[in-house]
């Protein structure tokens, strides 16, 4: 069983962003993956509106994401600043990076996710990019 860090969206419309992260899961556990979302977990725990708290949130995640096999960026409700920070830690680590959609016309992973490595940071900045 793989690890995969799932990075999606959780500032802004919370309640939606919730539940596509449910979503997000969902494709991992039935691809017979370890997902782990750290914005679905540390949350209840943290103040994300404090900047220390916020922080301490965020050094947990890294810490995760260490021991993840892939780091997996679902892409179809955008790309949050706390995103575009976690692929530049994943880039830094050399860790393994998809970028994934998985709403509309019954996506399927093979048919709009491309496994990425660090050789290919200048697609995968573009695609990135692209979400916003």
């Amino acid at each position: 069983m793989i690890r995969v860090m799932i990075e999606s969206p959780y500032a802004g419309d919370v309640k939606a962003n919730e539940a596509y992260l449910a979503e997000c899961i969902a494709h991992s556990l039935g691809r017979r993956e370890a997902p782990f979302a750290s914005h679905g977990f540390y949350v209840h725990y943290l103040d994300d509106k404090d900047a220390e708290q916020r922080q301490i949130g965020i050094a947990c995640r890294h810490a995760w994401a260490s021991h993840a096999d892939v780091v997996r960026f679902y892409t179809d409700r955008g790309l949050s600043t706390g995103m575009w920070e976690a692929y530049l830690h994943a880039l830094n680590a050399e860790k393994a990076i998809d970028v994934v959609s998985i709403v509309g016309n019954g996506a399927h992973y093979q048919d709009h996710c491309e496994r990425r490595s660090i050789q290919h940071t200048a697609d995968l900045t573009k695609r990135l990019l692209a979400a916003t």
